[in-house]
């Protein structure tokens, strides 16, 4: 389930036994600007105390954090999608007592959950105004998702006595179109054009590019393997499973390395 704004969390039963919070927490506090007010008449104005005092809502991300219900044998939390943020409790008021967060947090806008009872008539997701509904908008092809082989392929594509340069492509196994890969760690809800993932070859961790191919260089000779790491199947459709490559460069394999 993924919301944008600040959301409390969601029932996956009837009874509502089993269910999962995310990051957010709720207080109310008054505006103190409202405890006084200025009765004005046509000759002089007098401040009198407020007999209504307006009160609001406000989010926090709590020390606590996502958490599930029962806590021994309910739903396990798989994945989470947000924004990294900075602690907000330099903002928060002094006569306020709250556990908020001291260090970065990541916020909760998603959560998704594991669990063995769902009951999907009764799927119960609570925001912070009370009567305030929103439709459930599944992703435009559906729940389901397709899983996908992925075709890793590495090459030496330049080299010499020092070092060599290797190029990594990745495909998909069935239709043969590039998979594109995007480290920018954006927030993002159920599905999308963007798709997480890396390449870890040589101690390091790369993209590909809109081709689908990575280029890398390295200086040490040696066999090198390739591993493609997909980003969760969760937030991609299709997703991919992983996928190996592996690549030899010596400089004796160059003219010039043998002279």
């Amino acid at each position: 389930i993924f919301q944008s704004r600040p959301w409390q969390g969601y029932t996956l039963t009837e009874e509502g036994d089993t269910r999962v919070r995310g990051v957010w927490r709720f207080y109310t506090a008054r505006n103190t600007s409202w405890d006084t007010l200025v009765r004005s008449g046509r000759s002089a104005s007098t401040e009198v105390k407020s007999e209504a005092i307006p009160v609001f809502v406000h989010a926090y991300p709590s020390r606590i954090g996502p958490r599930t219900e029962p806590v021994r044998d309910g739903p396990e939390i798989v994945d989470t999608w947000g924004t990294d943020r900075p602690s907000p409790a330099g903002t928060i008021g002094k006569n306020v007592n709250i556990e908020v967060v001291n260090t970065s947090y990541t916020t909760t806008y998603g959560v998704a959950v594991r669990a063995e009872a769902v009951d999907r008539e009764a799927l119960h997701v609570a925001g912070i105004v009370r009567g305030v509904n929103a439709s459930i908008v599944e992703p435009t092809e559906g729940s389901e998702r397709q899983l996908r082989r992925s075709n890793l392929t590495a090459e030496v594509l330049q080299q010499n006595q020092s070092q060599a340069t290797l190029r990594i492509e990745l495909r998909d196994n069935e239709t043969g179109a590039p998979i594109i890969l995007d480290d920018s760690g954006r927030w993002y809800p159920i599905g999308g054009p963007n798709r997480n993932g890396y390449i870890a070859i040589a101690d390091q961790q790369v993209e590909t590019n809109l081709s689908g191919v990575a280029i890398v260089t390295v200086d040490d000779p040696g066999i090198y393997t390739a591993r493609y790491q997909p980003g969760s199947w969760l937030g991609h459709d299709p997703a991919y499973v992983s996928d190996t490559a592996t690549v030899r460069w010596h400089p004796l394999g160059t003219i010039n390395g043998w002279f």
